[in-house]
């Protein structure tokens, strides 16, 4: 999510302006999912500001351009782009970017599965935030650490940093930040169980995401319903959600939710059977992962690959698959996954 234009200074040269009104183009075509046309413009804005003096809209400008790029799976294009924007913003100095940047290294650090790195970076953010009044950029890092306790299987934290974090936009009354946080405390129903809380928080998502027109939010939000349903005996509507999820993903060229919507596809054909369909999804969602340096969605393509090994009546290799899964799992800190994965190795060692 983007900080708002109107949080950078307000004293602009007429080539300031221009790329500032560039940038807002770009991030309107951004939420249609028209990405490579954002990326125009964000590259247009840039070279407008590469011959002036360092400028805080300059730095929100690489870090928002790098948000896009690791969006699509693209961290190795993103990365240096938010070390430029943190290098800018110390020099300034400009608070709010030192904040912003690190927080959007953070997330790198998370997805490419260093936690340590992404706690202290998170943590830095947040005293950043605090200093330069970035209310709704905490409510950000509140959220993003809210996934990561998520992902580590302490629910009690994520449930409270998530609604610390929902209250937080919702008395903003900011409609994007709202539907990111109603999409993440949908999985986090989901993984306790609770899939009709689960589908109802979606259902509210999807509310705000229509409404606004962000179509690459909704897209984010039908992915995450996709396993509730399943749970739920609605294998269609299962479908069709992911199916909705994957043409976003397709339009936008994200490759780490392109990866998710084959890792899920991969799991409805499994449960109806159709083995090699969902083998060949599972192949390609392998793929996606790797190139996208996701840590996470490598872990679960592994586990799921051993529950489709077993399927198909091969121990051995689904035995080497949930082993690497373990392993992908536990150096993520992802205790309570690594431990499902290792009660099914009993199971088939038994």
């Amino acid at each position: 999510m983007n900080p708002i234009l109107s949080s950078t200074p307000t004293a602009q040269a007429p080539r300031t302006a221009e790329a500032l009104r560039l940038a807002e183009h770009a991030q309107r075509l951004e939420r249609e999912g028209s990405v490579n046309e954002a990326l125009a413009e964000y590259d247009l804005a840039l070279s407008m500001l590469a011959r002036g003096r360092p400028s805080a809209q300059h730095a929100d400008l690489l870090r928002w351009k790098g948000t896009l790029l690791r969006d699509r799976g693209d961290f190795k294009g993103a990365e240096p782009l938010y070390a430029k924007s943190l290098d800018m913003s110390r020099r300034l100095p400009y608070a709010g970017g030192i904040a912003n940047a690190l927080n959007c290294l953070a997330i790198v650090a998370q997805r490419r599965g260093d936690v340590k790195q992404a706690r202290r970076l998170f943590a830095e953010a947040a005293l950043n935030a605090v200093h330069a009044g970035e209310r709704r950029l905490f409510s950000i890092i509140e959220q993003n650490l809210g996934a990561l306790s998520m992902v580590q299987g302490d629910l009690k934290d994520a449930e409270a940093r998530l609604r610390l974090s929902l209250r937080g936009f919702r008395d903003a009354h900011d409609d994007e930040g709202t539907c990111w946080v109603l999409c993440n405390l949908g999985r986090l129903h989901a993984i306790a169980g609770d899939h009709e809380d689960a589908e109802r928080t979606a259902q509210e998502a999807l509310a705000i995401a229509r409404r606004t027109g962000h179509a690459a939010l909704e897209g984010l939000v039908e992915l995450s319903r996709v396993e509730s349903l399943l749970a739920r005996g609605q294998g269609a509507e299962a479908e069709a959600a992911c199916r909705r999820g994957m043409a976003m993903a397709e339009r936008r060229g994200d490759r780490a939710h392109r990866a998710e919507s084959l890792r899920l596809l991969a799991m409805i054909a499994r449960e109806r059977g159709d083995l090699e369909r969902a083998t060949r999804a599972l192949d390609e969602a392998r793929t996606l992962a790797r190139e996208s340096e996701d840590a996470l969605m490598s872990a679960e393509v592994e586990r799921d690959a051993g529950d489709l090994w077993l399927r198909r009546g091969e121990p051995e290799p689904a035995r080497l698959a949930w082993e690497q899964a373990v392993r992908r799992f536990r150096a993520l800190g992802a205790v309570r996954e690594a431990q499902h994965v290792e009660r099914r190795l009993a199971a088939l060692a038994a």
